[in-house]
C-alpha cells in the first residue's frame, strides 16, 4: 500500500482539528552570510558577543514508530535514502 492512501483517513482527521494562523508582516529584517562576522567597525568597542552560529540539515537513521507492527517493512525508496 502506498503511504499516500494509508495515511490519507488520518491526514482528514488532522485537517479537520488544524488550526491555521494568519498574521500580516509589515517589516523583518534577516541576515544572511556565507562566512564569518562583518560588523561595523564602531560595534566591535560593545562588550557583546558577536560570532556565528552554524546551521545545518542532515539525514539521521530512520525510526520505525514503536507501534508499527514487526511485519510492516519500510519501503524501498526510503531504504535507499544514505545517512
Amino acid at each position: 500500500m502506498h503511504r499516500a492512501n494509508a495515511r490519507a483517513s488520518s491526514a482528514c482527521q488532522n485537517a479537520r482539528i488544524t488550526t491555521v494562523l494568519r498574521l500580516k508582516i509589515d517589516e523583518f529584517s534577516v541576515k544572511v552570510r556565507d562566512a564569518g562576522v562583518a560588523d561595523n567597525e564602531e560595534d566591535y568597542v560593545q562588550p557583546v558577543w558577536a560570532g556565528v552560529i552554524p546551521v545545518t540539515t542532515t539525514l539521521g537513521v530512520p525510526q520505525a514508530d514503536p507501534r508499527l507492527a514487526a511485519d510492516i517493512a519500510m519501503p524501498d525508496y526510503l531504504a535507499k535514502i544514505t545517512v
